[in-house]
């Protein structure tokens, strides 16, 4: 497991409590409708934790989400019925080969479904249109979000203070940077504060000297994407279910793909 991964299990562990502790005192009073999702921390990072809190104001239908190390475990999970549904950044034959390695008993084995939600999630760095900095290599993308370089010269740019923008519970962004980039080291503290990936996208685009990251679904007409190394996520996601995905599973799905598809990589 790459070094940076623990940082972001660690913030994915605090996240899950947060949302668990911040259900209002009158829920328990009447019945609340839930999707129980076990999965991978990748896939819960650029998944769900970034469209958690939106579905659930659409919808009205809570999201309670349990990170797994092991995709095969969560199988016997769900096939125990501890869960309604399985996300995992792994093909499902390899999933199956892990269940068969470590001799796993699956019950419903033969009711078992998977569909693939998305292959890879991929995201691009970007600058204020008018930055003359064109690439950045792994190391000077450390430098930068680890808060060592601070001026835009020490990339060969302009003598200009550099300004790290960061949106909020950006989970999948903080996973990708983690596990491709950061070797360990922790992000800056001192960064400019945005409102999800349209908000990063305009400060970055107002802002002659600011940077950020953000998932390449997002629309960046107005700001200059960097040549990088790749930053992505890999997959395939896929969703395994006991059975056809129940109504509100489906209802989640349908919101991926439309009015949450923004959030994606998050």
């Amino acid at each position: 497991m790459p070094l940076g991964t623990r940082h972001i299990q660690t913030l994915l562990g605090a996240v899950l409590a947060l949302v668990l502790l911040a259900q209002p005192a009158h829920a328990a009073q009447r019945r609340i409708e839930m999707i129980r999702l076990h999965g991978d921390p990748q896939s819960l990072a650029a998944l769900i934790l970034p469209l958690k809190d939106a579905f659930e104001k659409a919808t009205g239908i809570r999201l309670v989400v349990t990170a797994q190390l092991s995709p095969a475990w969560a199988m016997s999970e769900i096939d125990q019925g501890a869960c309604d549904g399985v996300l995992a950044a792994a093909p499902f034959e390899e999933i199956m080969r892990q269940i068969l390695e470590r001799k796993l008993l699956l019950r419903n084995r033969a009711l078992i479904q998977h569909q693939q939600l998305y292959e890879d999630v991929e995201y691009r760095v970007i600058v204020n249109a008018l930055n003359p900095v064109s690439s950045l290599t792994e190391k000077q993308l450390r430098k930068i979000f680890s808060g060592r370089y601070r001026n835009w010269d020490d990339v060969d740019g302009a003598d200009a203070p550099l300004s790290v923008v960061w949106g909020a519970w950006s989970t999948g962004t903080a996973w990708v940077l983690a596990d491709r980039i950061m070797a360990g080291e922790e992000l800056t503290k001192a960064v400019v504060p945005a409102e999800g990936p349209v908000g990063v996208v305009r400060e970055v685009a107002a802002s002659a000297n600011a940077i950020g990251i953000v998932p390449a679904t997002a629309d960046l007409r107005s700001v200059k994407i960097l040549q990088t190394p790749e930053l992505a996520i890999k997959g395939p996601f896929i969703l395994v279910t006991v059975g056809f995905p129940s109504p509100n599973l489906l209802r989640l799905i349908k919101f991926m793909k439309s009015e949450g598809q923004h959030l994606i990589g998050y």
